[in-house]
C-alpha cells in the first residue's frame, strides 16, 4: 500500500526554503510515496497589505480578512507562491501541479468567527479529486483557499488546511515546515510531546501566535486517526527527514516506541 504524507509548507519559511527540500520531495515521489503540498504565504500578503496601506491584524496567528485582504490573499497565494514552489519542484524533476482549494471545490469551507472576516473552516474536502491527482502520478501543490456552497471564497489558515487534507485523505503522517525548528518550552526544543503536554504548553502561554494553530492542527490530527505529526524547519538542509523537529504523538506510541518509517532517511 503506498504511503501518504501531507507537507504544509508556512509562508514564513517560503523564501528561505532549503534546496534539499525540493531534492527530498523528488525522493520521496520517486520511492513511490505519495506527497501532497498545502501553503500558505503570510510575509507575502503582509507585505502586498502595507502596500496598500493597510495594517496586518491577527487573532490567535489567523489573519482578520475583509474583503480587500481576501483579494490581496488570493494574488499571493494562487498567484506567485503557488507557482514558486511548482516551478522550483519541477526543476528538480518532480511532476507538480499548483491547484487551489477552490478548484473543484477542493476545501469546501464555512467562516470561522465573525470577527475574522473572510476567513474560514474546512467543513469538507474532495477526496475524489485528489485521488484522482494523485492516482496520475502527480504532485499536488494547493494554496490554503477555499470555497463555500455560494462561491464565496475563503482564506483558510494553511496548518488547518492541510490538518484537513491530511486526515480526510488518511495520511500516514502531516509535517508542517516553518522557519522554527519545532515547539519550545522555555527555550528547549521539545523533540517529542504527546497532547496533554501540548495543551499544558498552550494553556501556559509556553507556547504562543502562529505556532498555536500548527499545535491545534497537530492535535486535532491526532485525535482523527493520523498517526504522526512533525514539526521541522525548511531552512534545514535536513527538511522532513525522519528525526527532524518536534515529532507529535499520542503518549500510547511514545510507550511503545514505535517509529515511523514514512520519511526519507
Amino acid at each position: 500500500m503506498e504511503q501518504l504524507i501531507v507537507l504544509k509548507v508556512g509562508g514564513s519559511v517560503l523564501e528561505r526554503i532549503h534546496p534539499a527540500f525540493f531534492a527530498q520531495c523528488f525522493d520521496a515521489w520517486r520511492a513511490g510515496t505519495q506527497v501532497v503540498i498545502v501553503h500558505g504565504g503570510g510575509p507575502m500578503i503582509s507585505r502586498l497589505m502595507e502596500k496598500q496601506g493597510k495594517k496586518p491584524v491577527f487573532v490567535e496567528g489567523r489573519r482578520v480578512t475583509d474583503e480587500e485582504t481576501l483579494s490581496l490573499v488570493q494574488m499571493a497565494l494562487s498567484g506567485h507562491v503557488n507557482k514558486q514552489l511548482v516551478t522550483q519542484l519541477i526543476n528538480h524533476q518532480v511532476a507538480a501541479i499548483g491547484i487551489s482549494g477552490v478548484d473543484l471545490e477542493l476545501l469546501k469551507a464555512e467562516p470561522a468567527a465573525p470577527e475574522l472576516g473572510y476567513v474560514g473552516r474546512v467543513t469538507d474536502v474532495n477526496v475524489e479529486a485528489l485521488d484522482h491527482v494523485l492516482k496520475q502520478g502527480w504532485m499536488p501543490v494547493i494554496a490554503s483557499l477555499g470555497v463555500d456552497g455560494e462561491g464565496q471564497v475563503y482564506n483558510i489558515n494553511a496548518d488547518e488546511a492541510a490538518a484537513a487534507i491530511a486526515v480526510a485523505m488518511c495520511a500516514d503522517q502531516l509535517i508542517l515546515l516553518s522557519d522554527v525548528d519545532g515547539i519550545q518550552i522555555s527555550g528547549q526544543l521539545l523533540q517529542e510531546a504527546n497532547p496533554a503536554a501540548i495543551e499544558q504548553g498552550i494553556a501556559d502561554g509556553a507556547i504562543t501566535g502562529g505556532m498555536i494553530p500548527k499545535a491545534r492542527s497537530a492535535l486535532q490530527s491526532l485525535a482523527q486517526g493520523i498517526p504522526e505529526v512533525r514539526i521541522v524547519n525548511g531552512a534545514h538542509a535536513n527538511g522532513f527527514k525522519q528525526g527532524a523537529g518536534t515529532r507529535i504523538v499520542n503518549q500510547e506510541v511514545i510507550d511503545h516506541g514505535i517509529v515511523s518509517d514514512v520519511s526519507p532517511a
